[in-house]
C-alpha cells in the first residue's frame, strides 16, 4: 500500500479548526457517546480520533490503524501498526464507528470490497461505516499541469469507487463535509515538496521543482484560498453487501478459453468480467451475459470455462 508520511502533518488538516470541525461533523452524522468503540483505519497521526475521545468523553480509547507508526501520534488512541485488513482478519472486537478517511483510494478494487466485508462483520447493532474521500465532482485544489492531470484520473476512479461502494452497500447515506482552506502561498508549496497528497508521490524531484515554480508563479497572492469537499457514504450494518445470488456472493470471476472464439466474443467476455471485478455488474446480469456470448449453445459445447470465486 502507499505510504503518505506526511498527509496529515503542517497542513490544514492538521489544524486545530478543521479538526474540531470534521469532529463536529462526525458527531453530528453518527450515533456516538461516551460508551462508543470506534477504530479509524488509516489514522495518520490520530489527531481526529483523539479530538473524539476528549469531545464525548469516552471510556475507551479509540482504535488507530495505519502502515506507518509516527512517533508524534497522539497519545489518546491505541495505535496499531497494521493496514485494514490484515488488522480486521485478527480482530476481536466491535464497534460503533469505523472511520475510513481518505485512505480508500489507495486500495485496489478487490481489497476494497473485502475491507468493506469485514468492516461490515465486526460492526455493532446500529454500528456505521463512514467512508470519506474527495469529492470527485467540486473541489479546488491549487495543481500545476502535471499535478491537475493525475489529480483528474485520480477523481475519475474515485468515481468508479464512489459508484461501488453505493450499489453494494443498500443501506446508505451520503453527504458532503465542505472545509474553506486560506492558506499561505509559502506553506502550501512546502505541502507539494513534502508529497502532501498521494499523486505527488510519482514525481521526481524535478517534476516537484517544476510544479512549484509552475504555482508559485500562477498564484501571485501570498494567501492561497482552497476548497476542499469530502464525499461521505455512511453505511448502517446490512447482510447483502455484495451481489448475492443464492447463498454464493461473487468475488472475483477467472476465464480461460477452450475452444476458439471470435475477438468480439473475447473483448465482451473481458468486459463483463471487469464489470464483475467493479461491483456495477451483479452477478445475476454476468450469467445473462455469458449466456448471450455463448449465442444459444449447450453448455456441454460452451467455448469459454467460467470459474465463479465465491465465499459462502
Amino acid at each position: 500500500m502507499v505510504s503518505l508520511k506526511n498527509w496529515d502533518n503542517k497542513t490544514w488538516l492538521s489544524s486545530k479548526d478543521y479538526i474540531k470541525s470534521f469532529s463536529k461533523f462526525l458527531i453530528k452524522n453518527s450515533n456516538l457517546n461516551s460508551k462508543s468503540e470506534i477504530l479509524d483505519i488509516g489514522c495518520g497521526r490520530g489527531k481526529i480520533s483523539g479530538n473524539l475521545y476528549n469531545e464525548l468523553k469516552l471510556i475507551s480509547k479509540p482504535t488507530g490503524i495505519d502502515i506507518v507508526d509516527h512517533k508524534d501520534k497522539d497519545k489518546r488512541i491505541k495505535f496499531k501498526k497494521s493496514n485494514g485488513l490484515n488488522f480486521l482478519k485478527k480482530n476481536k472486537e466491535f464497534f460503533d464507528l469505523i472511520l475510513i478517511k481518505q485512505t480508500i483510494h489507495l486500495l485496489k478494487i478487490r481489497e476494497i470490497k473485502k475491507l468493506i466485508k469485514l468492516c461490515k462483520k465486526y460492526l455493532k447493532p446500529n454500528g456505521v461505516i463512514m467512508v470519506l474521500t474527495l469529492d470527485p465532482y467540486k473541489n479546488e485544489i491549487p495543481t500545476f499541469k502535471l499535478m491537475n492531470s493525475k489529480l483528474k484520473k485520480s477523481l475519475n476512479r474515485d468515481k468508479k469507487i464512489i459508484t461501488l461502494l453505493k450499489k453494494n452497500n443498500k443501506i446508505s447515506k451520503t453527504k458532503k463535509f465542505i472545509y474553506k482552506v486560506k492558506i499561505l502561498k509559502s506553506k502550501y508549496l512546502q505541502m507539494i515538496n513534502d508529497r502532501y497528497i498521494s499523486i505527488l508521490l510519482e514525481f521526481d524531484l524535478n517534476q516537484i521543482k517544476k510544479g512549484v515554480s509552475e504555482i508559485n508563479s500562477n498564484f501571485t497572492k501570498k494567501i492561497i484560498g482552497a476548497l476542499c469537499t469530502l464525499f461521505v457514504i455512511n453505511s448502517a450494518q446490512a447482510q447483502n453487501e455484495l451481489d448475492i445470488i443464492g447463498n454464493w456472493t461473487v468475488d472475483s470471476v477467472d476465464a480461460s478459453v477452450t475452444m476458439p472464439l471470435s475477438q468480439e466474443a473475447l473483448d465482451n467476455l473481458a468486459t463483463i468480467i471487469d464489470l464483475v471485478e467493479l461491483g456495477v455488474m451483479s452477478a445475476e446480469e454476468f450469467m445473462n451475459e455469458v449466456e448471450r456470448i455463448y449465442d444459444g449453445r449447450t453448455k456441454e459445447k460452451r467455448s469459454v470455462h467460467i470459474q465463479i470465486n465465491e465465499s459462502i
